[in-house]
This record gives C-alpha cells, sequence and structure tokens, in this order.
C-alpha cells in the first residue's frame, strides 16, 4: 500500500489523461534514446518525405564534396591528416 502511495497522490492531484500523457511521453523518450534501427529508419523515412514536400532552397555558394580515401590519397602523395584548410578552398 505504501508502495503506490506516490501513485495514489499523483492521481488524485492530476487526472487519468496526464499519467496517460505523461507515460506516453516517456515512451517516445525511451524508443528515442534506444535509437533502435526501426525508430531510426523510420526517422529517416520521415525525413526524407519531409525534404520531398518541401526541398531546401539552392545556395548561392558553391559546395564542394570531397571523398578522400587511403588509396586516391597515397596515389596522389597525400600525407593523412596533413591537409590544411586552405588546401581545400579554392579561392
Amino acid at each position: 500500500k505504501i508502495r503506490f502511495k506516490f501513485l495514489r497522490r499523483f492521481i488524485k492531484h492530476y487526472s487519468w489523461a496526464h499519467v496517460i500523457a505523461l507515460a506516453v511521453l516517456a515512451a517516445f523518450v525511451l524508443l528515442r534514446a534506444t535509437d533502435s534501427q526501426p525508430v531510426q529508419l523510420l526517422r529517416f523515412k520521415v525525413f526524407d518525405g519531409f525534404q520531398q514536400i518541401t526541398p531546401r532552397k539552392d545556395s548561392n555558394q558553391p559546395v564542394v564534396i570531397i571523398d578522400l580515401d587511403d588509396e586516391t590519397g597515397r596515389a596522389r602523395d597525400i600525407q593523412r591528416f596533413k591537409l590544411t584548410e586552405k588546401d581545400l578552398i579554392r579561392s
């Protein structure tokens, strides 16, 4: 009887709707904290859907993505982690 004293006091002060809402919120927080594969897949699908509905606007600043692996670095004689920001930015 003593164990549920806090719960009884909480339910007496708040309605069952508050308790249910708190439980649902706790469940969502727990799901997000674990970030299991189904949750992650759902997050990615929702993000992709939002991007299709309202895509990002193109920026005026050009962006260059560099995919530099070890093999390419050796072929071009680039030392690992020796690239500076000046090396990567074209003026």
